[in-house]
């Protein structure tokens, strides 16, 4: 695939970035899912010629075909293929941010589309929910159009997003500059959208994610002086937030919510439900969406793998289990080969990708899905350029 930013890649960048922001205007995002999405798709296709991006999107694409196989089998086929329809458009967006992922000038473009997802549903929140007399002690940040647990899953995907783009502009000082501060920036917002939507997975996600990867930027390199000022830095801001942020925490609708026992959560009784389910119909589950069909209190289960297993039975389940645990297996053999710290970001993003798909199911949402295609993508382009280049230095 071309290397550069020509028409077609300038294209494919503004449908992108345009799908992005108006993901949660209902009236104009049509466009975006019919037509943007779709133009992105076939310009994408026409650059790379070939359906098969990575291993990661071809089992993704074994799994959309079991998806549908097993839809004709569905106890409702009318949800079964409502569903499908979600799943088509979550495999047009894979491909095109893995596909753009190769090109190294478009590649920051893929990960600043997720970063305009974010902001744009941080702005819809403020704009339509902040100001109809909502209650930090009584409500999630919530409505019909924004999902609370989405906006905690984009919180994550931007903190990624920051942390490799700093990375991928380390020859431009001002951009490596931005999007480092914009990474640390993240430390104070995660908090806030914790307790905004009273999400207890963005504390648990965050606090992991942003330790690893300030490990990585600020502590694992042997310059004392710089670690020296890290650590008062941390330390400082600690002591001036901590009393703060203890309030802000004890007045929240959080609070009340992490006090629920995990045996009384509804999660942990869906995914048992889940799980009997999917042993009762072990081949081909109960269709694609149909879970909630049958579940105890009509929802689907909030885990991916045990979504997979009721509604398409263990196969379902089982490519997407070596789908996501493939990238990090990978990128750790990678890192044990290479020492290069790299690989690690990509292992632990895997790491705690995983671990995320107990709390939600990631399969066919479009944005959810598609970041990790780019990820996945990213890390296989710069296993084969880094590859190249030690061979040639050879």
């Amino acid at each position: 695939m071309k290397k550069d930013v020509g028409f077609i890649a300038v294209v494919i960048i503004v449908a992108v970035l345009f799908a992005s922001m108006v993901s949660l205007t209902e009236s104009v995002n049509a466009y975006a899912l019919y037509g943007a999405i779709p133009i992105a798709f076939l310009l994408s296709f026409a650059r790379n010629r070939s359906l098969v991006v990575n291993n990661y999107f071809k089992i993704y694409i074994l799994l959309c075909l079991w998806l549908l196989f097993t839809s004709f089998y569905a106890i409702d086929t009318s949800v079964a293929f409502r569903e499908m329809r979600q799943v088509f458009g979550t495999l047009l967006l894979s491909y095109i941010v893995s596909v753009n992922a190769y090109n190294e000038r478009v590649k920051p473009w893929m990960y600043i589309a997720f970063i305009t997802l974010y902001f744009s549903s941080i702005y819809y929140a403020y704009s339509n929910i902040l100001y109809t007399g909502w209650d930090i002690g009584g409500e999630r940040l919530n409505d019909e159009i924004l999902n609370a647990n989405k906006l905690a899953y984009y919180t994550f995907y931007a903190t990624i997003a920051f942390y490799i783009l700093a990375e991928l502009a380390i020859d431009r000082k001002v951009l490596f500059k931005v999007f480092r501060i914009l990474f640390l920036a993240m430390i104070p917002l995660s908090f806030l959208i914790a307790i905004m939507t009273a999400s207890r997975q963005v504390l648990i996600i965050q606090i992991p994610t942003i330790l690893i990867l300030g490990y990585l930027r600020y502590f694992s390199h042997k310059n004392v002086k710089s670690i020296a000022v890290a650590l008062v830095i941390v330390v400082a801001a600690i002591y001036f937030t901590a009393d703060r942020a203890l309030n802000i925490y004890n007045d929240s609708y959080l609070k009340l919510r992490n006090e629920i026992q995990l045996a009384d959560d509804s999660r942990v009784r869906l995914l048992e439900n889940a799980i009997h389910v999917g042993i009762e119909h072990p081949f081909v589950g109960v269709g694609p969406g149909c879970f909630g069909l049958v579940s105890y209190n009509r929802h689907y289960s909030h885990n991916t793998f045990a979504e997979l297993f009721a509604n398409t039975g263990f196969l379902g389940f089982l490519l997407y289990t070596i789908m996501v645990f493939r990238l990090l297996f990978a990128n750790y053999r990678r890192f044990r080969k290479t020492k290069d710290k790299q690989y690690i970001v990509y292992a632990s993003y895997a790491l705690i990708f995983i671990f995320y798909n107990f709390f939600y199911v990631f399969y066919k949402d479009q944005w959810l899905t598609a970041f990790f295609m780019l990820v996945a993508a990213d890390s296989e382009n710069y296993y084969n350029t880094t590859i190249v280049t030690r061979k040639q230095t050879i």
